[in-house]
């Protein structure tokens, strides 16, 4: 494998753990809809809402409509769908101490997601889309893995090659389809299902980049002891270290 330069990452299961069910009970219970009402709407407009082909006030609006019934306040609805969803939702705690220690190497990062617009806020109160250098989203860029062109999208917009990134999920037909392009592929498993030749935790794909010549990996992650540094601090790091370089 050339230099690591980037890291690709997917989002949900991988760097952000949410109880997508309790999140739905409770959007439920505020709308007035049934819990099975809103499963029927989210699945009839699921493919359109990670493509990005249709908005969730719309999808919204049509779950309403398929259940009989007149919409509401969907502006309302809406915000309250964003912190719900940040309620139930909880980043991993190497994320930050990774994401920092790649700044500091110099290895850029994307966020890959097959996702509803409602991400972009949630990547937005983790602080990610500061700690990331591209954000890739399919309700975006139009495009979904494992379709290869969102991995291009991300490749082009960290300007490298293929062979020179890895990409992190946890869904093997993601990885496989990233292999295909020449990137290689870790397939996380965050939780206790022994998933065969998967990592569990980011310290293990950054020994793959740092190699054993850099010591004990606890010892690079625990400089972040906390959570990692802020984002005002990150942006310090990077200037402090571009100025050393000119």
């Amino acid at each position: 494998m050339s230099r690591v330069r980037a890291v690709l990452l997917d989002v949900y299961r991988t760097l952000i753990e949410v109880d997508f069910d309790a999140a739905l009970d409770e959007l439920a219970a505020r709308s007035g809809l049934g819990r099975a009402d809103w499963v029927a709407g989210i699945q009839a407009n699921a493919d359109a809402l990670t493509s990005g082909t249709i908005s969730l006030e719309r999808a919204f609006a049509e779950t309403f409509r398929l259940a009989g019934q007149e919409p509401p306040d969907l502006e309302a609805l809406l915000r309250h769908d964003r912190d719900v969803l940040a309620a139930h939702a909880t980043l991993y705690p190497d994320v930050r101490p990774f994401l920092a220690e790649l700044r500091r190497r110099g290895v850029g990062t994307a966020l890959v997601s097959n996702c509803f617009a409602n991400t972009t806020d949630l990547l937005q109160r983790f602080g990610l889309t500061d700690l990331t250098d591209q954000v890739v989203l399919s309700c975006e860029v139009g495009v979904a893995k494992p379709d290869p062109a969102i991995f291009r999208a991300a490749l082009a917009g960290l300007d490298v090659r293929p062979e020179q990134a890895i990409f992190v999920d946890d869904r093997p037909g993601n990885c496989s389809a990233a292999e295909d392009l020449g990137i290689t592929a870790v397939l996380i498993d965050r939780g206790d299902a022994g998933t065969e030749g998967a990592v569990n935790a980011l310290e293990e794909v950054l020994r793959m980049i740092i190699g054993p010549a850099a010591g004990p990996i606890d010892a690079v992650m625990g400089k972040y002891a906390g959570g990692g540094p802020t984002s005002d601090e990150l942006g310090r790091i990077a200037r402090a270290e571009d100025s050393e370089r000119s």
